[in-house]
């Protein structure tokens, strides 16, 4: 835990140094690496659970030893027990010996300690991962101003918004929807290509729009046989609605 608690440290000071000099890629860097953390924690914390549902019908306690097992890799480990515990799942407790009782109280234990700390972890990374959402909106916005010389995103959603309504109005693809808003931007902030791109690609990342794809316009593929009939098929676009949240 000491390690775990040196490295969120480590991690909330960047994002201090980066959210300061208004580093975006590194905010979203470490964003990024804090969501598949925390999502990798989330699938673990699911593993043990299930494991420990599966010989709760035995009324096994857990050893009471203070001795702390290394796990070492956790993965390994959890897939390594799934097996036992699946078999011993599957035996009634009066078939178990007393070697069998004691492997399932030692790793009911070492479960039990690993879920505790998991959920502290869980704890930690999700509070900064909600403190770097924060210091993302306020980059994002500070961004946004340069771009547009002082328009904050709320101010450029209510434009967009105004011209388009809550969604354009046509399901088209991806990128004539992208041209269009473009070509408002640039109209309406009287700014250039460069600029536009980089203000669309802000609106997008901090959910001002988004793009949903209507899934009844995803092509169905033939079966593998007869796949080569489709071979020059390069790039099939896909159509959607552009919705704006302001």
């Amino acid at each position: 835990m000491k390690r775990f608690v040196k490295l969120i440290k480590e991690k909330e000071e960047r994002l201090k140094k980066s959210y300061a000099k208004s580093e975006l890629k590194n905010i979203e860097k470490i964003t990024s690496d804090l969501e598949t953390q925390h999502q990798q924690i989330k699938d673990d914390l699911i593993e043990i659970n299930y494991l420990l549902s599966l010989i709760e019908e035995h009324q096994i306690k857990a050893a009471n030893s203070t001795d702390i097992k290394k796990i070492g890799q956790l993965n390994n480990w959890l897939t390594k027990i799934k097996i036992a515990f699946e078999k011993y799942h599957l035996r009634h407790v009066d078939t178990l010996s007393a070697a069998d009782i004691t492997f399932l109280q030692n790793e009911k234990r070492n479960l039990e300690l690993e879920k505790t700390r998991l959920e502290v972890e869980h704890h930690y990374i999700h509070a900064l991962i909600a403190k770097a959402k924060v210091y993302e909106m306020d980059v994002f916005d500070s961004v946004c101003k340069e771009l547009t010389k002082g328009q904050t995103i709320t101010e450029v959603g209510e434009k967009l918004v105004a011209h388009f309504g809550k969604q354009l109005a046509n399901e088209i693809t991806y990128d004539m929807g992208r041209r269009q808003l473009m070509r408002f931007i640039e109209n309406t902030f009287a700014i250039d290509r460069i600029r536009t791109k980089k203000l669309i690609d802000v609106l997008e990342k901090s959910k001002v729009i988004n793009f949903k794809i209507d899934i009844s316009t995803i092509p169905v593929y033939p079966d593998l046989e007869i796949y080569s009939d489709f071979s020059d098929v390069n790039y099939i676009p896909l159509f959607g609605i552009w919705h704006i949240n302001a």
